[in-house]
C-alpha cells in the first residue's frame, strides 16, 4: 500500500509565526542561519544528500496593503535575467547560472513565481513567495546527482501563512 503524500510530509512553522512549509518527511526541523536581527532570516532543512534554503524578509509595503495590488503585480513570471541576478549572489551558483522553466504558478490563490536554475552544482528548484508585508525565497537542490525535483517542487510551493 503506499503511503499518502501528506503522511510522508512534515508541517514546520518558522519561529515568528509568519509562514508554515511542509517538508519530507525524514527531514529535521529547519536551522536558522543567520543571526539575530539580520535583515533577512534564513534557515535550511534537509539532509546529507538534499537540502532546500529558505530566506524570509519584510517586503516594503505594509501588511495592510491590497492583496490585490501584490497578486497583479505577480501574474507575469521574472524575467531569466532578475532570476540569474538573485541567483549569482548566492554561492551555490558559480556566479554563472542558467535558468529554466521560468513561471508563475498558483498557490492557494497566491501566485508563486518558480524556476529551475543550474550552477555549479547541479539544479536548484526555486520559488519566491510574495504577501504584503513578506517575501520567503525558497531553493532547493540535490547533492548526490539524484533527481528529487518533484520533492522539491511541493516543499518549495508548500508555503503558507496565517492570512491565507
Amino acid at each position: 500500500m503506499a503511503v499518502s503524500a501528506a503522511s510522508a510530509q512534515t508541517p514546520w512553522t518558522d519561529p515568528s509565526n509568519a509562514f508554515t512549509l511542509t517538508m519530507p518527511k525524514g527531514w529535521a526541523k529547519p536551522d536558522k542561519m543567520s543571526p539575530a536581527g539580520a535583515p533577512v532570516t534564513e534557515f535550511a532543512a534537509g539532509t546529507a544528500n538534499e537540502e532546500c534554503v529558505f530566506y524570509a524578509f519584510n517586503r516594503a509595503e505594509p501588511a495592510s496593503a491590497p492583496v490585490s495590488r501584490l497578486k497583479d503585480g505577480w501574474k507575469a513570471p521574472l524575467a531569466d535575467s532578475k532570476w540569474i541576478e538573485l541567483a549569482s549572489q548566492m554561492s551555490w551558483s558559480g556566479g554563472a547560472p542558467t535558468v529554466a522553466n521560468a513561471k508563475v504558478e498558483t498557490v492557494a490563490g497566491w501566485p508563486v513565481q518558480t524556476a529551475t536554475i543550474t550552477g555549479k552544482n547541479g539544479p536548484v528548484v526555486a520559488a519566491i513567495h510574495a504577501r504584503p508585508g513578506l517575501e520567503v525565497w525558497a531553493f532547493c537542490q540535490s547533492y548526490d546527482g539524484k533527481d528529487r525535483s518533484a520533492a522539491f517542487r511541493t516543499t518549495a510551493l508548500s508555503l503558507t501563512t496565517p492570512k491565507d
